[in-house]
């Protein structure tokens, strides 16, 4: 008897080299992902003063991040508050300058000036007509002024300018 010749089983080797078909779309996906998150990221911070006005509560995080937001366009530079005595009464003086850094005109709100104790604790208030009723673009209007007789306790005097909240909490 002759020995059978069996075949041996031929195996082809397929090549793997063509690429998944989606993989271009998954691409474009991922690409496209990424510009709209630049763009949304970029309107974010560009229109920062709009989302502010729309959510205040992001002002502190915009702050958080170095992006400060200033939704009246006015600034307090120079502020400087000193203690002198006056007829024998003590006398707290604050001045400074308002400055408009913004391309418009603004009206002016009143000045609350807020004393506060070494805790950070306000233990007197009062308020003050800004010594004009608007400020020009650019323009710097300095501001002055006096409280007789402080609290003994006063560590730091604040200047802000009085918002719709403040008439809410009753503060003049």
């Amino acid at each position: 008897m002759r020995p059978r010749h069996v075949a041996k089983p031929v195996t082809v080797a397929r090549s793997n080299s063509k690429k998944p078909k989606h993989s271009w779309r998954q691409n474009i996906g991922l690409f496209l992902s990424i510009v709209v998150l630049i763009v949304v990221h970029t309107a974010l911070v560009w229109w920062r003063t709009e989302v502010v006005r729309v959510l205040p509560q992001t002002a502190a995080l915009y702050a958080a991040v170095g992006l400060p937001v200033n939704l009246r366009g006015l600034e307090f530079a120079d502020v400087q508050t000193t203690s002198n005595l006056q007829d024998g009464t003590g006398l707290l003086v604050v001045e400074g300058s308002i400055v408009n850094s913004t391309s418009r005109r603004i009206n002016m709100a009143r000045l609350l000036f807020s004393v506060r104790d070494q805790r950070g604790l306000e233990i007197y208030n009062w308020t003050a007509a800004a010594p004009k009723p608007t400020l020009d673009p650019g323009e710097r209007l300095p501001f002055r002024s006096r409280l007789a007789a402080p609290p003994p306790e006063t560590h730091r005097v604040v200047v802000r300018f009085r918002n719709r909240h403040d008439l809410v909490a009753g503060l003049n």
